[in-house]
């Protein structure tokens, strides 16, 4: 299967970055202020001012990186594979402005600002709050992972409506929206009927990889005539087998 080279390094960045940024304040929330807190006033001063000397490049960099990658993941990889997915796109924008929340404790917390001064003189209560709504990150994260995009039934599995009960003056009607159904692929032609559905749908490689697979699988649905023509023309120029109903 072909892998984007942009996409897995953007991947592989957020992934990275975001390890880093929420180990970093689990670290602190956990250890580092209850260990603190047996030093004395002058002794956490200068750990303190130690520890944001040094992290808050890390706060900087990190924020920026994920602001990046995460808007390129989700603009470029993910919207596309769910269009039309109301549950999806208003998790995701849960979970950007929670991840907007993280940012904004994180700097407050790295940063020497003086309106952000009383939330410094309750770090722990803070970076309480910020490992809270990383938690529910994670939690949105991974059920948006595990459900994937909707998908339209298999060609198999559509219910078949007997002619009998179809209203005559239905079944007379002019039809102006057509179904493309891939119904076979020539051997050794599989990639290149993978990049054909995956350009038509806007799926993932693996996605279209399983569509494939699957096939018979319905590609697009409720396409016009023309459209259908030239998607069943690509299909098949591409090596695959396909029909439209």
């Amino acid at each position: 299967m072909d892998i984007d080279p942009m996409q897995l390094i953007f991947r592989w960045l957020h992934v990275l970055t975001a390890i880093v940024m929420a180990g970093g304040t689990f670290f602190m929330f956990f250890v580092l202020h209850p260990a603190a807190s047996a030093l004395s006033d002058d002794e956490r001063s200068r750990l303190r001012a130690g520890v944001i000397k040094r992290w808050k490049m890390v706060v900087h960099l990190g924020v920026l990186l994920l602001l990046v990658t995460g808007l390129y993941n989700y603009i470029v990889v993910l919207a596309p594979q769910h269009k039309k997915d109301g549950l999806y796109h208003g998790l995701m924008g849960l979970k950007m402005l929670l991840a907007l929340g993280v940012f904004f404790i994180a700097e407050a917390m790295a940063g020497r600002s003086k309106l952000a001064e009383k939330m410094r003189q309750q770090t722990p209560r803070f970076l309480g709050i910020a490992l809270s709504m990383v938690l529910v990150i994670v939690l949105i994260s991974g059920f948006l992972k595990t459900r994937g995009p909707i998908s339209k039934p298999a060609v198999g599995n559509e219910i078949v409506v007997p002619s009998s009960v179809v209203p005559v003056k239905a079944a007379a009607a002019d039809k102006t929206e057509f179904d493309v159904i891939l119904t076979s692929v020539t051997d050794g032609k599989k990639i290149s009927v993978i990049k054909v559905v995956k350009d038509a749908t806007g799926l993932g490689l693996k996605d279209s990889k399983d569509m494939v697979e699957g096939a018979p699988k319905t590609v697009k649905t409720a396409i016009s005539e023309a459209d259908a023509k030239k998607l069943k023309a690509d299909i098949e120029a591409a090596g695959g087998q396909a029909e439209i109903k």
